[in-house]
C-alpha cells in the first residue's frame, strides 16, 4: 500500500476550503498568494544554474576540440587546464558522460580512452 506525501500546496488548498467555509475571504486571499509564491519558486531557473550550464557547454566544446586522438580524462584535463583554471579529471569525466553519443570510450588494460565518434 503506497502512501502519498502531503505537500505544502495540498495543505494550502485544504486551508482555503476551511477558510472559505468559515467565510474568511481575506485569509483565503493570503493563502492564494502563498500558492502563487510557491509556483514562482518552483518554476524559475536560478542565475547560478544558467551560468553553470553555459560553463559546462563551453567546457564540452573545448573537450571536443582537444580530442584529436584517443586520450584519458586526466590527459584531457591537463590539456585544458591553464594557470587561471584547473580542471579535475572527475569534472572532465562528467562532461564526457554528458557528451553521450559524440564521444566513445575504449578500455585498454584498465585505462579508459575517449575519442570523438567518426
Amino acid at each position: 500500500m503506497a502512501t502519498t506525501k502531503v505537500t505544502k500546496r495540498d495543505n494550502f488548498n485544504s486551508i482555503i476550503k476551511v477558510l472559505a467555509d468559515a467565510g474568511r475571504d481575506d485569509l483565503v486571499e493570503v493563502i492564494e498568494h502563498e500558492i502563487e509564491l510557491l509556483n514562482k519558486k518552483h518554476g524559475k531557473v536560478s542565475k547560478a544554474d544558467m551560468q553553470r550550464k553555459a560553463d559546462n557547454a563551453e567546457l564540452q566544446t573545448a573537450i571536443l576540440a582537444v580530442l584529436e586522438k584517443p586520450m584519458t580524462a586526466s590527459e584531457i584535463a591537463n590539456a585544458l587546464s591553464t594557470a587561471e583554471v584547473q580542471y579535475s579529471n572527475q569534472k572532465v569525466s562528467a562532461m564526457l558522460r554528458q557528451l553521450g553519443d559524440k564521444v566513445t570510450k575504449e578500455v585498454v588494460k584498465g585505462k579508459s580512452y575517449f575519442s570523438i565518434v567518426a
